[in-house]
């Protein structure tokens, strides 16, 4: 779809609908017909798109790894300190605003993110991977920008058929591997302890103003990064924007 008739639609709907909340796939998966003195709906094209929110899948990579069995900060690789740094503050080269970056580490496509650990981190100890899991939760629901987190992630939620197999893209398989199984928050302990911990993650960034900056030029004065060594990076997070309640913020994340 073209920019031009995205803005309409959001226009439009926005009229009666202030608060409806629009964001999609910003890429194109193949060539794409447009006709000439139109642009793609694309992140490349954010900027003429103030009401149109994006999925930041280098965010997604950076954090946990590109599709297949790649790492990313959170995962082992000691190869994205810095784009971290820029992410977590918005800042990616195409949005205009915070809230146009949409924070995921996974979504409909893909693995889910449990999947994807298991497999990149084959052989690794099942605890460990859940901290990974929460460790990827914890940078991108704390990040500028606009969270996203996907059913079944504060599960561990995996997407495997009855004889184990994992599935990368399961949107054309049947129910058993696509459904959530609400009672491992019953009956796995690791399940119901990581459910605690992103609806902790949850309050704190509602209770926090300050990681819900509107602008850029808030987020660059007042969110600092410091990279401590290898796999270790801090935030400091003045507590002026945004009617921040405390007098700062610091977020540590060690991988």
């Amino acid at each position: 779809i073209d920019a031009q008739t995205s803005n309409e639609v959001v226009s439009a709907v926005h009229a009666k609908h202030p608060y409806v909340m629009f964001y999609g796939e910003g890429w194109a998966a193949g060539d794409t017909a447009v006709e000439y003195g139109y642009d793609l709906a694309t992140k490349g094209n954010a900027w003429q798109l103030g009401g149109f929110g994006f999925f930041n899948d280098d965010f997604r990579n950076a954090i946990a790894g590109h599709n297949g069995n790649s790492w990313g900060f959170a995962t082992g690789s000691g190869d994205y300190e810095d784009a971290i740094a820029n992410y977590f503050r918005a800042s990616n080269g195409w949005s205009t605003s915070p809230s146009q970056t949409i924070n995921y580490v996974s979504c409909h496509d893909n693995y889910s993110l449990m999947d994807k650990i298991i497999k990149s981190k084959d052989g690794t100890a099942w605890y460990d991977m859940v901290k990974m899991n929460n460790l990827s939760a914890a940078i991108y629901m704390l990040a500028q920008g606009t969270p996203f987190i996907y059913s079944g992630e504060e599960l561990l939620r995996e997407k495997t058929d009855g004889n184990g197999n994992r599935y990368e893209n399961a949107y054309g398989t049947n129910d058993y591997i696509n459904k959530i199984r609400w009672s491992d928050l019953e009956y796995k302990t690791y399940a119901q302890m990581t459910d605690d911990y992103f609806s902790g993650l949850v309050n704190f960034r509602k209770n926090h103003a300050a990681l819900r900056c509107t602008n850029s030029s808030d987020v660059w004065g007042n969110v600092s990064y410091h990279k401590i060594s290898d796999q270790t990076i801090m935030f400091y997070i003045n507590g002026y924007p945004n009617y921040e309640c405390s007098d700062g913020i610091v977020i540590l994340y060690n991988a």
